[in-house]
C-alpha cells in the first residue's frame, strides 16, 4: 500500500484540486507533481537563503517548470534552447538581493564557448559566455544581482530562465551517442 500525503511545500495557484479513482503506474525517477498541461503551474514555495540542490537526491525537481533532463547524480543538465526554474518567494525583497548557480556548461574543443542568456521575471540579469579555457565544463558559482522592485514581492512567483543558444548535443560533438541538446548543467541555486 501505498500513502500519498500532499507535499508542504507546493502551493497550488487556484482552489480546486481533485483526486481520480483509477490504476496509476509510476515509475522511479525524480518526484513530480501530476499536472495537465492546461493546468495551473504548481509553484513551490522557496525560503530566501535556502539551497536549492538539482542531483537526483535533491529538492530540485520542485522548481524546475520545464526545459530540464533528468536530474543526475551530480545536478541536470538544461536541455535545447531554454530552461525555466520557478519558485514563490517566501518574503518581500525589500533590497537587492543575489542569485547564486553553481553550474557548467557542454563546452568542447569543437564548441570551444556556450553563450547564456539569465533573467528574472521577463528582467535581464546577465548575458555572458561560458568557455573552454575558463574550465566550465566543471561546476562553478557564478553570483547575479536581482535588483529589488515590485517583480520581487512577498508571496510573489519569482521565474529564472536560463537561456543557451549554443545548445548541442554530446553526439554531434563527438563525446557519445547522448542525442539530447545540452546547454548548462546546474548543480545548486541559491537566493540571499
Amino acid at each position: 500500500i501505498v500513502e500519498l500525503l500532499p507535499d508542504s511545500q507546493i502551493v497550488r495557484q487556484d482552489t480546486q484540486m481533485a483526486a481520480h479513482t483509477g490504476t496509476y503506474h509510476f515509475t522511479l525517477g525524480a518526484p513530480k507533481p501530476f499536472r495537465k498541461d492546461n493546468a495551473p503551474l504548481i509553484v513551490s514555495q522557496y525560503r530566501l537563503g535556502d539551497t536549492i540542490d538539482f542531483s537526483s537526491r535533491g529538492n530540485g525537481s520542485l522548481y524546475s517548470a520545464n526545459g530540464w533532463s533528468h536530474p543526475e547524480d551530480w545536478g541536470c543538465w538544461s536541455l535545447n534552447q531554454e530552461a525555466h526554474i520557478v519558485m514563490q518567494i517566501d518574503e518581500a525583497l525589500q533590497e537587492p538581493k543575489i542569485l547564486e548557480l553553481e553550474l557548467g556548461a557542454l563546452v568542447h574543443p569543437k564548441q570551444p564557448c556556450q553563450r547564456l542568456s539569465l533573467s528574472a521575471n521577463g528582467q535581464i540579469v546577465s548575458n555572458q559566455k561560458l568557455c573552454l579555457e575558463d574550465n566550465v565544463g566543471q561546476p562553478q558559482l557564478y553570483r547575479y544581482n536581482l535588483p529589488s522592485g515590485p517583480y520581487l514581492k512577498k508571496g510573489g512567483k519569482l521565474d529564472i530562465r536560463i537561456h543557451t543558444p549554443d545548445a548541442i548535443s554530446p553526439t554531434r560533438l563527438g563525446l557519445n551517442d547522448d542525442k539530447r541538446v545540452l546547454g548548462v548543467g546546474l548543480k545548486t541555486l541559491r537566493v540571499f
